[in-house]
């Protein structure tokens, strides 16, 4: 797919990610539909009317930990399984959750109508626009076709920002490596 830099974007799940990437891409892309549970973040009334107003859609869903302390991804899979249905044509999905490694090649593997790509953050509650907004780091893990285009994307809005391609299960694994080495960090400060 060869995105056209006005391509609509979409955005299901508006917490702090979700409202971070809002806040930074606004600027920049006109047409940003979104979608949340709670009807007052949302520009959307569905997860329907988002996907066919949307080329490249960013899932941010929380994924909470289980009682056994496990990842919780049931709705990460619900919200994508719902997308690649809707989809009638090739969609960019740019998963933002924090998710076990190989989570995104698993949901590729079974989705069909859509590419996924994973994009983690680093982001704190107290500055979650401001850390967004002042990133060192973009990681785009996914196929290169995808993450060429998605790296697009990103460009218009951070053009001095690294942005380092890779595979999707690499990425996934930064994301749980960084935030342990913060919490290790965190423990003796």
């Amino acid at each position: 797919m060869t995105l056209n830099l006005n391509n609509k974007i979409g955005i299901i799940g508006m917490g702090y990610v979700g409202k971070a990437v809002y806040d930074c891409f606004k600027d920049y892309y006109s047409h940003i539909h979104t979608y949340d549970i709670d009807e007052t973040k949302s520009n959307c009334d569905s997860i329907d009317q988002l996907v066919h107003q949307s080329k490249v859609i960013f899932v941010a869903l929380p994924t909470p930990m289980k009682n056994n302390g496990e990842c919780d991804t049931s709705l990460i899979f619900e919200a994508i399984s719902k997308i690649n249905f809707i989809s009638n044509d090739e969609k960019i999905i740019v998963l933002k959750s924090t998710v076990p490694p190989g989570t995104t090649e698993k949901l590729n593997k079974i989705n069909n109508n859509i590419s996924i790509c994973f994009n983690p953050e680093f982001l704190t509650e107290k500055n979650f626009i401001n850390d967004f907004k002042n990133q060192d780091r973009i990681i785009l893990g996914g196929e290169k076709k995808f993450i060429d285009d998605l790296r697009q994307i990103y460009s218009r809005v951070f053009p001095n920002t690294p942005i380092i391609k890779t595979d999707s299960k690499t990425a996934e694994m930064v994301k749980y490596v960084t935030n342990t080495f913060l919490a290790t960090k965190v423990s003796y400060a």
